[in-house]
């Protein structure tokens, strides 16, 4: 009964991607959709993605290679809160219970999280090394949470596992992969196209979410749309193409070589991946809204999987009944939450949202042939389709090659692409202490105190979630739904929430704000 609860309520707490295009229409676009179409949307995303996982279900879930960690954990709880003297199984010297040891961290977690979720917002975000001259441009852009995120730190298990999920249930091979792929693309690569001025980056941010004008100031798609939201081909003629920051532009040649990695490595090892935002902006150019609409398809049949048959009837009803309560909330939010989505309200900047916008101008309203075609400045960056395609022969040649070099065997170039694939929304500063937490975790105590980690990693993972969302739960509604804000001071961040103001500037110091 538990284990169906649990399923039932998990069915309905990730925020859709419905939602998102929902609130991109809205608050970009100027575009609203009815209350029933907008129910209607997320319940058939919902009853699809199930629909569409239960065909799968027979090469995504049954076989025994197709592990799902996060699974694993929630596994882990209700084990622990329900039949723990039945799996303790092992005989080893950390004698606390399981359940003793979850709620010792939950009560810790709920008192904590009061500093970085209300107190003290910097612990959620700490460019420490930034503010030793946070009013130097370049060094504000690379050590800055929000620029390079070099040195950053992070005190607030929330920030650490709102983009990425817990570090703990990410094996250490695929960390290393991760890591290798975001030093690659972000300490390397960024800084050498954005300090040598290729395409004009210096205009921009050194990172943003955001796309540009040719002027540096932030792309307004409404100048290139007609009234119906369709690409108008003689404003575009005038007001120019997109440009993207530095970063941007290298997460896309990465994103590319990622696909063809992708297809390669299905060749040579078995996986594979789908190049949705490629297909949607070839079968609708110019079409931002149509985007939104076939992406929000699209992710909800990759990510969605469904549990055994008997409980069906339950899955054919919560994502009804979530989506209808999602909606509401979406709703409600964007009416009583003054400059929702915008970088005028920083703790509610919704860094999806905004990151999907992005994206619908890039793969909607202008297209991929516009942006990335042979004509294009950033036709450069399709070069990453061919490296995609080398890459995985020349480290399956090299595993075959020398069988006695162990790692080799761990080298995976799909992952190694499309580490930053989450840069933006997720600050580069998100980054290395999710590497940090997960070295510690899944190298030194899974190395070093095995017996330790094999009993207490999970649910240490899963009670630290567990205090975050019941302090985040009354912080919410009983303070900041009240407009009872703590006070200003050092510790709330300033603008930018990590100390840091001069990170989102370009390079000459000037901050673009709308």
């Amino acid at each position: 009964e538990h284990a169906l609860i649990t399923i039932m309520a998990t069915s309905g707490t990730t925020t859709t991607f419905a939602i998102k295009a929902i609130t991109v229409q809205r608050i970009y676009y100027n575009y609203p959709v009815t209350h029933v179409n907008g129910i209607l949307f997320i319940s058939v995303m919902h009853l699809l993605a199930f629909s569409i996982a239960g065909i799968l279900k027979r090469y995504l879930v049954w076989p025994a290679s197709m592990i799902w960690p996060k699974t694993l954990m929630s596994c882990c709880l209700m084990r622990t809160l329900n039949i723990e003297n039945q799996t303790e199984t092992t005989k080893t010297r950390w004698t606390m219970s399981r359940s003793k040891f979850f709620w010792l961290v939950v009560l810790f977690q709920f008192l904590w999280y009061w500093f970085p979720g209300y107190i003290f917002p910097l612990l959620s975000m700490f460019s420490f090394i930034c503010m030793i001259a946070p009013h130097n441009i370049v060094f504000s852009q690379i050590t800055g949470a929000n620029g390079l995120g070099l040195g950053v730190l992070q005190f607030d298990w929330n920030a650490c596992v709102s983009f990425f999920d817990s570090p703990i249930l990410v094996p250490f091979w695929a960390h290393v992969n991760l890591f290798v792929g975001f030093i690659i693309v972000i300490w390397i690569l960024t800084p050498i196209i954005y300090y040598t001025n290729t395409w004009d980056s210096k205009k921009m941010p050194i990172i943003s979410n955001r796309h540009f004008d040719i002027n540096g100031n932030f792309y307004d798609p409404v100048k290139v749309l007609n009234k119906d939201l369709h690409l108008n081909e003689t404003a575009y003629a005038i007001y120019g193409g997109i440009r993207m920051t530095a970063g941007q532009a290298i997460r896309h040649g990465f994103m590319f070589a990622a696909f063809s990695a992708a297809i390669m490595h299905t060749i040579l090892y078995h996986v594979l991946g789908v190049p949705i935002d490629i297909f949607s902006s070839l079968v609708l150019p110019g079409n931002p809204i149509g985007f939104l609409t076939l992406r929000a398809f699209t992710h909800s049949c990759q990510y969605q999987i469904i549990p055994p048959r008997i409980t069906f009837c339950m899955l054919l009803i919560c994502p009804i009944v979530a989506g209808i309560v999602q909606y509401i909330t979406a709703i409600y939010l964007l009416n009583h939450v003054p400059n929702i989505c915008t970088h005028e309200n920083p703790s509610w900047k919704c860094l999806y949202v905004e990151t999907l916008y992005t994206s619908s101008i890039i793969w909607g309203a202008i297209g991929f042939v516009k942006t990335f075609g042979i004509s294009s400045i950033y036709s450069p960056l399709l070069f990453g389709l061919l490296l995609g395609l080398v890459l995985p022969i020349i480290s399956w040649f090299l595993w075959k090659k020398f069988p006695n070099i162990k790692w080799l065997a761990f080298i995976h170039v799909p992952i190694i692409f499309v580490t930053t694939n989450n840069i933006p929304p997720a600050p580069a500063g998100e980054y290395t202490t999710w590497f940090l937490v997960g070295f510690i975790f899944n190298f030194i105590l899974y190395r070093y105190a095995h017996a330790w980690w094999e009993k207490y990693a999970y649910v240490f993972s899963a009670a630290m979630s567990c205090g975050v969302a019941i302090c985040g739960f009354i912080i919410f509604f009983m303070l900041q739904n009240n407009n009872i804000e703590f006070p200003e001071w050092w510790g709330t961040g300033g603008p930018t929430r990590d100390g840091c103001p001069l990170e989102i500037a370009n390079y000459s110091g000037y901050v673009v704000t709308g």
